[in-house]
């Protein structure tokens, strides 16, 4: 819902400089649109190909014994993610 505000903000931005002739507002415009659709682009494929394991060392432990427990996350793809929040 934020980002078509942002869409049609700039969309009126960009509505508004051509009108007036002002290529500033031209500009703040196209580079609001811009962000906004890589925005959209980049939530549709950030956790593509992004996958996560658990592991515990042993499969039997009792009261006051150490184990080993493990997370994985692997992110198999160019596009970079910028926060990870993991609830175990």
């Amino acid at each position: 819902m934020l980002n078509d505000f942002w869409i049609f903000f700039s969309s009126l931005l960009i509505f508004i400089g051509l009108v007036a002739s002002e290529g500033l507002l031209l500009v703040v415009g196209s580079l609001v649109l811009v962000l906004a659709i890589a925005a959209r682009i980049w939530d549709c494929f950030a956790f593509r190909s992004v996958g996560h394991s658990r592991s515990i060392s042993t499969k039997l432990a009792f009261i006051g014994d150490t184990i080993e427990y493990s997370v994985t996350l692997d992110n198999d793809k160019v596009l970079p993610l910028i926060w990870v929040d993991i609830q175990d």
